[in-house]
C-alpha cells in the first residue's frame, strides 16, 4: 500500500536577517583575561622608577654626610668633637651648601655638555663613521676604566698616590664606573640584553658609583670644614664679644679672658666674665672661645643653657657697659 502524496509547501522569499552588532567592549577579545605584562615591562618600570628616586635619595644621603663631615673639619679644628653639639638633619643640609654647590653646579654643566654634544653629533655621522668612532673608543674607554681602578686600589692597599688630593681616591673609582660602563654600552651596540643581566649592572653600577661618590666627598667636605675653622680663627678679633654675666663662678680662663666680682645690693650678678667670642649655639649649648684663642693655645668652651646666667653681645669696637 503505497503513502499519499505529501503536499509540496511553496516557500516564501528568503529573507537573512544580519547580525546584531557587537557592542563594545562586549565581544570575545573584552570578556577573556587580561594581557599580561611582557619580560621586558618589570625592568622599564624599575628603570624608569630608578632615573628619579635613586638619583634623588643619593643626592639627599651626599648632603647629609658632606654636612657631617664639615662639622667634623670645622670643629675638629676648634678642638671640639661635633658629635657635643647636637647638630641635627637640618644643620648638617645647611652647612652642605657651604662647598657643594660648586661641584655640583661644574658636574651638573659637563653632563649636560656631554649630552647636548652627542646629540649634536650623532645625526651627522654616518653609519661608516659610527662604527669606526667606536672601534677607537671601546678600547680607549676600557683602557681608562682599568687604569682608574686600577689607582683606586692601589691608594687603597697603601701606594698613599692622593695624599695631597685625597678626593681623587673616590673620583677614580667612579671614573672607572662610568668609562667601562660605556665602553660596555659602546661595544654591546643595539644587541638586546637579558631583563636579569641590565637590571644587574645596572644596580652594580650604581652601588659603586655611590661608593666613589661618598669616598670623594667625605675628604673633599672634612677639608673644606677644615678651612672655614682656620678662616674662623683668623676672623675672631673682628667678631662681637660676648660677656657672660653669672650668678655663680664658672671658671671661665683663657688668652683675653677677664673675670669681675660684682658686688653691691644693686649686682644682679656674682660674676662677669668678658674676652669671650660666641662660635655657634647647638641645640642647648653655646660654643664660647676665648678672644686671644688660637689653635696652638687656648680652650672652647661649651656653656650649657638654663638659667643662672646670662649673654650680652656687642661689636668688636663698641663700647661695652662696666657694670653687673
Amino acid at each position: 500500500m503505497t503513502a499519499p502524496p505529501r503536499r509540496r509547501r511553496v516557500a516564501g522569499p528568503h529573507r537573512t536577517t544580519p547580525p546584531a552588532p557587537t557592542p563594545v567592549g562586549t565581544g570575545p577579545a573584552a570578556t577573556g583575561p587580561a594581557p599580561q605584562p611582557g619580560p621586558e615591562s618589570l625592568p622599564r618600570a624599575l628603570q624608569a622608577l630608578g632615573t628619579v628616586v635613586a638619583p634623588a635619595t643619593l643626592l639627599t644621603a651626599l648632603l647629609l654626610y658632606f654636612g657631617r663631615m664639615h662639622a667634623f673639619g670645622f670643629f675638629d679644628h676648634l678642638g671640639v668633637s661635633y658629635t657635643a653639639m647636637d647638630l641635627t638633619p637640618a644643620d648638617y643640609l645647611v652647612r652642605s651648601a657651604d662647598g657643594m654647590i660648586p661641584p655640583l653646579a661644574l658636574t651638573g654643566t659637563a653632563v649636560l655638555l656631554v649630552l647636548w654634544g652627542r646629540q649634536l653629533v650623532r645625526p651627522r655621522l654616518s653609519e661608516r663613521a659610527r662604527l669606526r668612532s667606536r672601534r677607537v673608543l671601546v678600547p680607549l674607554l676600557a683602557a681608562v676604566g682599568v687604569g682608574a681602578g686600577a689607582l683606586a686600589v692601589a691608594d687603597t692597599a697603601g701606594a698613599e698616590l692622593f695624599v695631597q688630593v685625597p678626593e681623587l681616591r673616590g673620583l677614580s673609582l667612579c671614573a672607572a664606573v662610568l668609562a667601562l660602563l660605556a665602553a660596555a654600552r659602546l661595544a654591546r651596540g643595539t644587541s638586546p640584553v637579558p631583563a636579569t643581566a641590565a637590571v644587574t649592572e645596572w644596580g652594580v653600577s650604581f652601588v659603586l658609583l655611590g661608593v666613589g661618590l661618598f669616598w670623594a666627598v667625605g675628604a673633599y667636605a672634612s677639608g673644606v670644614g677644615a678651612g672655614r675653622g682656620v678662616q674662623f680663627e683668623q676672623s675672631l678679633p673682628w667678631l662681637a664679644d660676648t660677656t657672660v654675666y653669672s650668678e655663680r663662678s664658672l671658671g671661665l680662663t683663657g688668652p683675653g679672658v677677664t673675670v669681675t666680682p660684682c658686688a653691691g645690693p644693686d649686682a644682679g650678678y656674682r660674676f662677669r666674665y668678658d674676652g669671650l667670642k660666641l662660635v655657634v649655639q647647638s641645640g642647648s649649648q653655646f660654643l664660647l672661645l676665648p678672644a686671644g684663642w688660637t689653635s696652638t693655645d687656648g680652650s672652647a668652651v661649651l656653656l650649657p643653657r638654663g638659667g643662672g646666667y646670662r649673654l650680652e653681645f656687642t661689636a668688636a669696637e663698641a663700647a661695652r657697659s662696666t657694670g653687673c
